[in-house]
């Protein structure tokens, strides 16, 4: 093979690599789309009032995970605000479904930082964030992408992340990841099947 054709390859593979990363990155931050019967694995966080909770805190609830952080300009108030119009709209059903804004930023983002960022929306809205440990192993256990990066010429740093929102079952089943801009009445038709099944008496 001459030099330039092993240049050629060697810039192709390079470029293959590049393509791959990007696609494989972008397949983890994109919602599942389908619903997908597959138990939520354990974890353990910090509410906004201080108390510890486990997925098993929401059992017999639907519930419905945003991960973000407060710094965030754009897409997790807008998120948020679209988490209050889904409350508002599902009416008294509303009691059986919890939304969580769970933080990526556990370094800035406490219980009581949380509780007054999500005043602004809903307080019905809670709060979780916990040791960057227990980040890790929750967002792990959702596929949730997440990565800090320092702002050029700043001593600050922000984050990227997903922008789903993720449905888990009233029995622990993780049902399936919505994207912000799914269709609304869909989400909510969704979302009150998953509210009727945590309100229908459980067989023995």
């Amino acid at each position: 093979m001459s030099r330039t054709a092993k240049t050629f390859a060697a810039v192709l593979i390079v470029a293959v690599a590049v393509v791959a990363g990007v696609f494989l990155r972008h397949a983890v931050e994109e919602p599942l789309g389908v619903s997908v019967a597959t138990a939520v694995k354990p974890f353990t966080l910090i509410d906004h009032n201080g108390r510890p909770v486990t997925d098993a805190t929401f059992r017999g609830r639907a519930l419905l995970l945003f991960f973000g952080f407060i710094r965030c300009p754009d897409v997790c108030p807008t998120s948020m605000s679209f988490a209050a119009d889904l409350l508002n709209a599902l009416g008294d059903s509303a009691g059986t479904l919890q939304i969580a804004f769970v933080t990526v930023d556990p370094e800035r983002d406490t219980p009581e930082a949380l509780r007054d960022y999500l005043a602004n929306f809903d307080s019905r809205i809670a709060g979780l964030t916990g040791t960057p440990e227990q980040i890790a192993a929750v967002t792990k256990a959702f596929g949730v992408y997440y990565a800090k990066r320092a702002l050029e010429g700043l001593d600050d740093y922000t984050m990227d992340h997903s922008t789903a929102f993720y449905l888990v079952s009233t029995n622990g089943q993780f049902h399936r990841a919505f994207a912000l801009n799914d269709d609304s009445d869909e989400m909510i038709d969704e979302l009150r099947a998953a509210i009727s099944a945590a309100s229908s008496p459980q067989k023995e």
